[in-house]
This record gives structure tokens, sequence and C-alpha cells, in this order.
């Protein structure tokens, strides 16, 4: 038996009757139970005591959202499933963007693989932008507005991007830190 969201039985006393005659059952044939919710059992107010002394003698496991490497390795491999490479750039993109939602990042995964496979497209930073804000209702990612911010710091430096970013570089890299971070904070 599978559950998922346990804590929605709380408030539904006829509900937990029948859950409690159930799990007892399966319990005494020694089948597999495996419940979730959104909280630990104690905390569901209005569950019954037998029920969260039930849920409590099981294995107890508080699933948390993956970190940012497992969140990469699972971009590279739905990825690749699709039969395409994302570069490292917008892989970390991706992950850095989408922190806690998995299906999120598989939605724009398929979306990035369409627009490659029947755009004839490399996927770059600016596509999955595009493909990010459009998945996530139109909130604009961290990261672009902190490109949108170091776009703003070359322009008013004078100093094109790739200058920047090469050796002859006459400019401190520091001073474009330093005036990134005084116009993020709206100081400049």
């Amino acid at each position: 038996l599978i559950i998922d969201d346990v804590q929605f039985l709380a408030n539904k006393e006829a509900t937990q009757e029948e859950f409690f005659h159930t799990f007892n059952e399966l319990y005494s044939q020694e089948k597999q139970i495996i419940l979730s919710a959104d909280c630990h059992p104690s905390q569901i107010a209005t569950l019954s005591e037998r029920l969260k002394t039930r849920f409590e003698g099981g294995l107890l496991v508080d699933v948390q959202p993956p970190d940012v490497e497992t969140r990469m390795a699972i971009i590279r491999n739905k990825a690749g499933q699709l039969g395409m490479q994302l570069n490292d750039n917008v892989v970390q993109y991706i992950a850095d963007s989408v922190k806690s939602n998995i299906r999120q990042i598989e939605g724009m995964i398929k979306k990035l693989s369409a627009i490659a496979f029947l755009g004839g497209k490399e996927i770059t930073m600016e596509i999955a932008a595009s493909c990010l804000q459009e998945i996530t209702g139109g909130v604009i990612p961290v990261q672009v507005i902190v490109d949108k911010i170091f776009t703003a710091v070359y322009n008013k430096i004078k100093t094109q991007i790739l200058k920047i970013n090469s050796v002859e570089s006459e400019i401190d890299e520091k001073q474009v830190e330093e005036t990134a971070r005084r116009l993020q904070e709206n100081k400049f």
C-alpha cells in the first residue's frame, strides 16, 4: 500500500477509522505500507493518536529537496534520456534556478529538447532563461537579473564584455564586481 499526503486524513474521523482497520489488516499480513506526508506524524494535529503511533512505529525519513550537484545529475540524466547534451553552463543555470521542484526540471528539459529538435537549435543560456521563465509562470530567475546587472556594469564602464574577460583587460575585475554590487543594491 502506498499513500501520499496522509496529512489530509486530519479532520476526517470516518476515513481515519477505515484507514486504521486497513492499516492493521495489512500490517498483520506483513505487507509493506508506505506513507508520505509534508510533516512528521506528531505534527498532524487532528490525526488520531492510534494512527500517529502506528505511523511512528515505522521508519521515518525526512526527504529534503536535492542539492545542486544532485539536481545537475538529474538534469544531465533526463537530457541524456532524450538524446540531448546540454553544456555545463546551461546545466548549472537550471540547477541553480529550480531548487525544489524536480517536475519543473523535467518539464524544462522536455521543452528544451523540443526546441533543439524542432528548431534545430543548440540550447543557449538565453533559450534556457526564456524557457525557465515560461515554466515558472513569468518569474524571472535571479541569475537573469544578475546577468542584466552585469550588462549594466559593462555598459556603465564602457567596456566590451569580451575585453573584460580577456587577458589584455585594463579594468580591474574587482572594480567591475564592486560596481555590479552597488548597482544591485541601488547605490550607484
